[in-house]
């Protein structure tokens, strides 16, 4: 039998689960780099200094990275749930 409700309940779409689920991926990685931010440096040896100084930055990189990836997927979910409830 159909249901005859004009306005049937809405179920989350498998696009919008994906997205969701790369947000909070990306969120937790954004705070476990935001965690593990600026280790103490001992500088006994210029070629390890120069790693430790080199993985830090690679490191702040990758952090504003994820950082700008999750605002983007935040931003699709949200034009996505705005286009769905005008349509």
């Amino acid at each position: 039998m159909a249901s005859t409700d004009p306005n049937p309940p809405r179920t989350l779409s498998t696009g919008a689960s994906l997205l969701l689920a790369l947000a909070c991926l990306l969120y937790i990685a954004m705070m476990f780099l935001i965690l593990g931010s600026e280790p103490v440096i001992d500088c006994g040896d210029p070629a390890s200094c120069g790693i430790t100084k080199g993985l830090g930055e690679v490191f702040k990189v990758f952090g504003g990275f994820c950082t700008l990836l999750l605002w983007i997927v935040l931003a699709i979910l949200l034009f996505a749930a705005a286009s769905r409830r005008r349509g």
